[in-house]
């Protein structure tokens, strides 16, 4: 009899394992992210300089972009204010109000002249 029920616990054993096994899980979680926002890139980076444009964190200074060559297109905007706490569109970290903002022919890379000075702000993608 103890033969009997050992087998017996052996097998509910093993259709258990293989239930659970082709247990198929619809509950997958998916993890998306979102471009970093004004906040966030001044809490990381307090010093960063950035801008912010049609709700999207532009920063200058990352390294790679300065060997990206790109050419000046249209004026697409200006910086209404300066501030580190308060971003909304034309709000910069830096730059001065008035300062002028153009579009380039790369897509990601926008170009601002202030004070005879010409710099490149990359738009960042997802953190």
């Amino acid at each position: 009899m103890n033969k009997k029920i050992v087998f017996f616990g052996i097998n509910m054993l093993l259709v258990l394992s293989f239930l659970v096994a082709c247990n198929n899980d619809d509950n997958e979680i998916t993890i998306s992210s979102k471009p970093p926002t004004a906040l966030e890139v001044l809490r990381d980076d307090p010093g960063a300089d950035i801008f912010q444009m049609k709700g999207i964190t532009y920063k200058t200074g990352i390294e790679w972009v300065n060997d990206v060559k790109v050419t000046k297109d249209k004026e697409i905007g200006v910086i209404k204010e300066t501030s580190k706490s308060n971003f909304k569109d034309g709000t910069a970290s830096k730059l001065s109000p008035n300062t002028k903002i153009f579009s380039t022919n790369e897509e990601d890379i926008l170009i601002v002249e202030e004070n005879e000075v010409v710099k490149k702000y990359v738009a960042l993608s997802e953190g």
